[in-house]
């Protein structure tokens, strides 16, 4: 039997990871797999995805694998239902997979990221990737979360937003009688379309996802940056969002007057530096103690960590360790990344 404290998952909507870790940062094992938002795939395809992901975690240690604790963050588990059809669902892979856990934490994953990142300190982890939300605790250890609602109710200020304004700019553009922008160009250009009409078909059809909409972000950023004025409206219209959604969950929290980090994650807010800088200007002139703090590492850092604070052995050597170590099989061509 090999023995091994920390399975870490981060199931997320765009992609989902899934690490065997030491306490000391060593990862033993570590499989990137397809998207796994319940809300997305259903039921039958998380578990499809969980079982793929895992056995291809644990192919090459000999069964059955003993784990102390399991830290499983996923997108959309939006309610207390959520969690106990995951947890079942979760349970059931790890029998099936033959891999016994001592205890297992299951969240969604913003809420996981944030007690890995900042423990008992108040804070809030600001989440814009393929969709958005907020969460935020007290220094009472009180929990709120903002958003986080799917693209369907919510998901301000993230890529599935900033691409589903850029589409309804487009027709907006039409019904004003104004010719094709270099923009709306672009975006036919980037789907393989050729025409309003086919574009339109497409909107309507089994092609149309979550995920290709949150593409046609970057068209956005590439135009801003050319001075297209109705890019820069998007953006700020989407930082303005996220600023919003941060103002609600600061007064639910009491924080107004306090001193607190804001912590900024996800792809939209990471790798883009003008929503990045917008909506921290508006926070800034709101709040005048925040702590603006761009997460470093991957959301599945942060499940290992919180996995190290429960276990009473968090340190922040581990940490970088294990981050470092991440990312060096990120960069390299591995069989184990599906």
């Amino acid at each position: 039997m090999t023995k091994i404290p920390i399975l870490a998952i981060d199931a997320g909507g765009t992609k989902c990871r899934a690490i065997l870790c030491e306490k000391d940062g060593t990862i033993v094992s570590y499989v990137k797999g397809p998207p796994c938002n319940l809300h997305n795939i259903g039921i039958e395809g998380t578990v499809h995805t969980l079982t793929k992901v895992l056995n291809q975690l644990t192919k090459h240690l000999s069964k059955p694998l003993n784990v102390g604790l399991a830290v499983v963050g996923m997108a959309a588990l939006d309610t207390q239902k959520d969690i106990e059809n995951i947890s079942r669902v979760v349970s059931r892979v790890l029998q099936d997979c033959h891999i016994n856990v001592n205890d297992i934490v299951i969240n969604n994953d913003g809420i996981i990221t944030l007690l890995g990142v900042l423990g008992d300190s108040p804070g809030l982890l600001v989440i814009s990737g393929t969709g958005s939300i907020i969460c935020g605790k007290n220094e009472q250890n009180q929990f709120v979360r903002v958003g986080g609602w799917g693209y369907r109710l919510g998901d301000e200020g993230s890529g599935y937003f900033i691409g589903q304004s850029i589409l309804r700019s487009i027709f907006q553009a039409k019904d004003r009688g104004i010719s094709l922008s270099p923009m709306a160009n672009r975006v036919l250009q980037m789907l393989q379309l050729n025409s309003l009409d086919e574009l339109l078909a497409w909107t309507y059809s089994k092609h149309y996802s979550v995920d290709k909409v949150a593409s046609l972000a970057k068209i956005a950023f590439s135009f801003e940056c050319k001075g297209d004025q109705t890019a820069k409206n998007i953006l700020n219209q989407a930082a303005q969002d996220l600023a919003e959604m941060c103002h609600t969950a600061i007064e639910r929290l009491n924080l107004t007057n306090k001193t607190f980090d804001v912590i900024f994650s996800g792809g939209i807010l990471q790798n883009n530096i003008s929503i990045a800088n917008k909506f921290a200007k508006i926070l800034k002139n709101h709040y005048k103690s925040i702590k603006i703090v761009n997460m470093e590492g991957e959301p599945i850092i942060r499940a290992f960590q919180l996995g190290l604070r429960i276990l009473k052995g968090h340190s922040k050597d581990a940490v970088k360790k294990c981050t470092d170590l991440l990312a060096k099989l990120e960069s390299s061509k591995r069989d184990d990344l599906l």
